[in-house]
């Protein structure tokens, strides 16, 4: 196809013959319809956000709202808005009362209503918190993206966090500064959280970012996107049909699609989606659109909802439009409640199961509350059962917990490090699976008392991208000094050995006969997974030709863990601290191509670097040490560039937490500090304590909580190692 840009009406003719033709092709079976019967109460001054959802639809949706009726309905409350596009209700009403409204969905062949009535409870308090900033620019690969996330009515210190943001756009957690140059180009539902220190509330509110593709010397104007903003939604046991619409391609495009409800496919020419859906629930699909008509080929993504009802009357469905971020140690409150739930059940009983410890699912009113000091990204399937229908819906999110300091999910680091590991395919396709891998790996988590993995109640879960093993609660054996191990029946495949020592947070793998997902090496962005009961881990990798990952350029993700630390708080000026960590981080490199300087100096622009120990939400030790360490960097033999830092001040002249030691080189990974004349804000919970501990260097973040034991109570000392203290891993 020429790259010549066509006049907009000739595109328009195009692109309506084209619809007409693919939509002809294929057609829902069932009644476009709402699956709202309500929308939900608010309350004035309160941040309020709804969705209307339909199902059955021929063709993209837009919404309206009928404002005539015969006189019988109204406007929306003042302070609202819907979106035509996406069907949001959001804003924060001014007025209270009942508002009788009708809405309209038009698939462009047929109109169908919802008629309701929405009430706004009056609230004689101020405004409530909420999130001003309503729309987000246009972004393109390769330019430089800026804004600033606004709030209204905020009482207090204010924290952001986001989820998906696009590749390289980050989020400073503090100023809600969005900044970056994107990398990847598609339109992405970007969920901000506003975490308000002065009410305790959250506010949530999903605002979608659309990235062009690079510019070129050809087509200096490319703007390839996506020209939807849903998915059609269906119903278990009618024929579904749904039509992916791209913009401005210059060649032949082909689509991909995973997470798709089971029963439907996607014709990777077409774009079109058909099938009987087999599964109620919503279902987060990623779309993938490649255009051949540029070089190289250039692709699109988008992440979207689908909507699966239970049956072609039922109207049981997740109401859910986001699942706000957690902040560590901090109560996960809001008022009104954070909810999880659907609508229109009878009687629903709700669980959930992959939530990280300390917060807990209602399983009558589908609220969410608790605080939780495991910073991560947890993959969550939320299940509400009916009764007396017994229609079941499923869910699956992601529950985030981030650092005191918010900021982008997608910059969490894994607390897993991965010592070594290799893995062997089998060519051979028509063989029986023969591939195998083997793995050791450090890890943090909670190993307080109670809150530690127990494998007598747990499972613990292994993969290598499609190669995975489940060890079943009482299973393992374990030795009289706590080492857990276990191995799979002889004859069994596939053949599985694992050993873990709680002891020194170590794990070792191996499994064989089983099969990897990939024929060929070497492997870009391989998924490698741990999952301790509900603490789950995932790093992004690369292997090499031979199957080998090398500490630390082979890995894709940031990796941060405290692998031993000891600490000695008697309040006596002999007061230390040690810690060795690990640290890699792909991204981190960039921050660390202007330092050119052995020591610090004015013209060295050196980034900061900082510790930070925290106890719960208490800050215990914040130490910036900029001024006293320095950073190389060089090209080793492999082309790789390598940094190292270390303290470059021969004397610390701080009375407090003075620094004895530092030093940091990204070949290993390895990073130790030692402290001296500790002074912890507040002294450590005696026996065992949960410690939070964050590095920040230059731009990034990195956070991870690790367990200490006391080991002396006479002397105050403290150490990652088990001691008398701890409960017995059985």
């Amino acid at each position: 196809m020429t790259s010549l840009r066509r006049p907009f009406s000739l595109w328009l003719v195009i692109v309506t013959a084209l619809f007409v033709l693919s939509s002809a092709s294929v057609q829902a079976a069932g009644t476009f319809r709402f699956l709202n019967t309500a929308v939900p109460d608010g309350t004035q001054d309160i941040d309020y956000v709804a969705r209307l959802v339909t199902s059955n639809a021929t063709a993209p949706v837009e919404y309206s709202l009928d404002n005539g009726c015969g006189g019988a309905c109204g406007p929306l409350p003042t302070g609202l808005s819907l979106n035509l596009t996406t069907g949001v209700i959001s804003g924060v009403p001014t007025q209270s009362g009942s508002f009788n409204l009708t809405f309209v969905a038009d698939d462009g062949a047929i109109q169908t209503t919802l008629t309701t009535t929405l009430t706004i409870a009056a609230n004689a308090g101020s405004c409530d918190s909420s999130i001003a900033t309503a729309l987000l620019p246009d972004g393109r690969i390769g330019v430089p993206y800026s804004l600033t996330m606004q709030a209204a009515c905020a009482s207090g210190t204010i924290t952001w966090v986001a989820q998906d943001l696009p590749s390289a756009v980050t989020l400073n957690g503090s100023t809600g500064e969005l900044s970056g140059t994107p990398k990847v180009a598609g339109t992405f539902l970007v969920t901000f959280t506003l975490n308000d220190a002065g009410t305790g509330n959250r506010v949530l509110a999903t605002l979608p970012m659309k990235i062009y593709p690079a510019a070129s010397v050809a087509l200096p104007a490319y703007l390839f996107q996506f020209d939807m903003m849903l998915l059609n939604n269906g119903e278990v046991g009618t024929a579904y049909s749904d039509n992916y619409v791209i913009a401005d391609e210059e060649g032949n495009v082909t689509f991909s699609a995973t997470g798709l409800p089971p029963g439907l496919t996607l014709d990777g020419s077409t774009g079109i989606v058909s099938g009987t859906p087999t599964t109620a629930g919503t279902f987060y699909v990623t779309i993938n659109a490649t255009d051949d008509g540029t070089n190289p080929a250039t692709t699109i993504t988008m992440r979207l909802p689908l909507w699966i009802a239970p049956s072609s009357t039922s109207h049981f469905y997740w109401n859910a439009v986001g699942v706000p971020a957690a902040l560590y140690g901090v109560t996960y409150t809001r008022s009104p409640g954070i909810f999880v739930d659907t609508s229109n059940g009878s009687t629903v009983t709700y669980s959930a199961a992959g939530l990280p410890q300390g917060i807990a699912y209602n399983s009558s009113t589908g609220e969410l509350t608790g605080s939780s000091n495991d910073v991560g990204v947890y993959p969550v399937t939320y299940t509400a059962s009916d009764s007396p229908s017994g229609e079941l819906l499923t869910l699956s999110s992601y529950f985030i917990v981030l650092p005191p300091g918010g900021g982008d999910a997608n910059k969490l680091a894994t607390n897993l490090w991965i010592k070594k590991l290799g893995a062997k395919v089998n060519t051979n396709m028509l063989s029986a699976p023969n591939d195998s891998w083997q793995a050791q790996y450090i890890y943090n988590a909670d190993r307080r008392s109670g809150k530690v993995f127990n494998p007598a109640t747990q499972s613990m879960e292994l993969a290598l991208t499609d190669s995975t093993g489940t060890i079943a609660p009482m299973y393992f054996k374990q030795s009289s000094n706590g080492v857990l191990s276990y191995k799979t029946a002889k004859g069994l495949l596939p053949a599985l050995q694992v050993k873990g020592a709680p002891s020194s947070q170590t794990l070792s793998v191996k499994i064989s006969s089983t099969e990897l997902g990939f024929t060929v090496l070497p492997a870009t962005l391989v998924n490698n997974t741990v999952a301790l009961g509900n603490r789950a881990y995932t790093l992004k990798m690369y292997l090499d030709s031979k199957g080998k990952f090398t500490p630390t350029s082979s890995n894709r993700s940031a990796s941060f863990v405290v692998s031993a630390a000891k600490v000695k708080d008697a309040g006596s000026t002999k007061d230390s601290a040690q810690l060795s960590i690990y640290l890699a981080d792909p991204e981190l490199l960039s921050d660390f191509a202007f330092v050119a300087c052995d020591k610090p100096s004015p013209n060295c622009n050196q980034p900061i670097v900082s510790l930070r120990l925290y106890d719960g939400v208490n800050v215990i030790l914040d130490k910036d040490i900029t001024a006293l360490v320095a950073a190389t960097r060089k090209i080793d033999a492999s082309g790789h560039p390598q940094y190292a830092m270390k303290k470059v001040v021969k004397v610390d002249h701080a009375t407090e937490n003075t620094l004895t030691s530092f030093s940091f080189t990204s070949k290993t990974g390895l990073v130790k500090i030692a402290l001296k004349n500790l002074s912890l804000v507040t002294p450590l919970p005696s026996q065992q304590s949960l410690i939070g501990a964050e590095i920040k260097i230059g731009s990034a973040s990195y956070f991870t909580s690790f367990t200490l034991f006391e080991s002396a109570a006479t002397t105050h000392s403290y150490s990652t190692s088990i001691s008398k203290y701890a409960s017995p891993f059985l």
